[in-house]
């Protein structure tokens, strides 16, 4: 998470800090070695093709959660440096938008399905990847309390279940 202290009226002011929580799962190791798009070692980075205004601090969710995959599958590799292997390529649409099928664009033996939208199982089709061993990137609505839009998004991968929870 990410935590910036306020004055008695409100107003934020200082840097924001980040906070990373880790809990170990009753159920055992997770699928995958955490990551978060906001760790000072890659913040900052420019996010895509020059030209790009974003970082994977402010847009990189998606391309962080395929980095996670890539782990998961035996590529050790950091948010900031399979950002420069989608440069290489041409993991990106436009400057700075992750393609589906980035992951086989950088690695040949990851078979990466890309996007399903949702549907009636959904939830089956998760459960039946995480008994397989897969994670699973899903989007989610960041701002639970405002109308979704396509700006209000965010991607998370869930790594496991324990009963009716998922852990992302």
């Amino acid at each position: 998470g990410d935590w910036r202290m306020k004055d008695d009226q409100g107003i934020p002011f200082g840097q924001v800090v980040y906070l990373r929580i880790i809990v170990p799962s009753p159920a055992g190791e997770s699928l995958a070695k955490p990551l978060s798009q906001r760790d000072p070692l890659w913040t900052i980075k420019r996010l895509g093709y020059s030209g790009s205004d974003k970082t994977i601090g402010e847009w990189g969710c998606l391309m962080t959660c395929l980095t996670m995959v890539a782990n998961t599958y035996g590529h050790p590799i950091t948010p900031a440096q399979f950002n420069d292997a989608m440069l290489r390529r041409r993991g990106f649409i436009e400057p700075n938008l992750t393609k589906w099928n980035a992951l086989n664009n950088v690695y040949s033996d990851i078979v990466y399905e890309g996007k399903i939208n949702a549907r009636h199982d959904i939830l089956e089709r998760i459960n039946a990847s995480l008994a397989q061993g897969n994670p699973v990137t899903v989007q989610v609505d960041f701002t639970r309390d405002t109308p979704y839009t396509a700006n209000d998004q965010h991607w998370v991968l869930i790594v496991g279940r324990d009963g009716d929870d998922y852990r992302i």
